[in-house]
């Protein structure tokens, strides 16, 4: 079994460059993202790097509308799981814009996924 997270404590509300972190996801809280994906890892498709553990790291630029522009790994797992991740990313369709000043603006978003055995 994986374990999987999401985890975006550690990423400052303003990331000094020029955007801002958006908050949810289809109005679902981050455990609620969590449990999302989880439901959507397919071991098959980490194949002898089942056992593989560590977190990878995926910045998602997203427009004013909620729609992702861009997927940007920050930090890798392996070659398998990183893919894995990068698919369950691209699952994601719309999140809730990032704001200020009460408009909607371009905002980033990190997801953390984090992979390993259960014991």
């Amino acid at each position: 079994m994986l374990l999987f997270a999401i985890n975006n404590s550690s990423f400052a509300k303003n990331t000094g460059s020029g955007y801002i972190l958006c908050e949810k996801y289809e109005n679902k809280t981050d455990e609620m993202l969590n449990q999302f994906l989880t439901d959507k890892i397919k071991q098959s498709n980490l194949g002898d790097e089942k056992n593989s553990a560590g977190q990878a790291m995926i910045i998602l630029l997203i427009d004013k509308d909620g729609k992702i522009l861009d997927y940007k790994p920050v930090q890798s797992v392996s070659p398998k799981a990183d893919k894995e991740a990068l698919r369950l990313a691209k699952t994601l369709k719309k999140f809730e814009p990032a704001t200020y000043n009460g408009k909607k603006v371009r905002g980033r978003k990190l997801i953390t996924i984090r992979f390993g055995s259960a014991k």
